[in-house]
């Protein structure tokens, strides 16, 4: 039997209907990744790292899995993707209907070239991010 993990997502969108994008993303968590068993409030923040008009609702959530760092972040992207998410890039910031950013991984650090946990700029230098994942109900 695999383990269980909990894992914090940081949710993010600033184009659409970015109330209804985070639900939709939500939603499919629930049904490829885990159960959400805590949640923050949904946050309006000004972009990071470029400039948009944008507004974005940004939301921090716990949830249980059996999946490993490589398999979430395969499930992530694919939600992303499916909820209209443009290729991500690591060098420039765009517009976006949905980020899902993988924060923490229980409490295991896991770098690779694709993946980082703790999620470097969300764990430790985003004000908003921090507060998100430290209000969680």
């Amino acid at each position: 039997m695999k383990q269980v993990k909990e894992v914090t997502l940081l949710l993010g969108a600033n184009i659409g209907d970015k109330y209804e994008n985070i639900l939709l993303a939500k939603r499919e968590i629930e049904k490829s990744i885990g159960l959400i068993i805590k949640e923050s409030e949904i946050m309006e923040t000004e972009p990071v790292g470029f400039e948009s008009e944008n507004i974005f609702f940004n939301q921090a959530i716990k949830v249980n899995t059996q999946l490993s760092p490589v398999k979430l972040l395969l499930e992530t992207q694919r939600i992303e993707k499916m909820l209209g998410r443009k290729e991500k890039t690591t060098t420039v910031y765009l517009d976006r209907f949905i980020d899902i950013d993988i924060v923490y991984y229980g409490s295991i650090s896991f770098y690779t070239k694709f993946l980082e946990i703790p999620h470097k700029k969300n764990a430790y230098e985003r004000d908003f991010a921090i507060s998100l994942c430290g209000n969680m109900k």
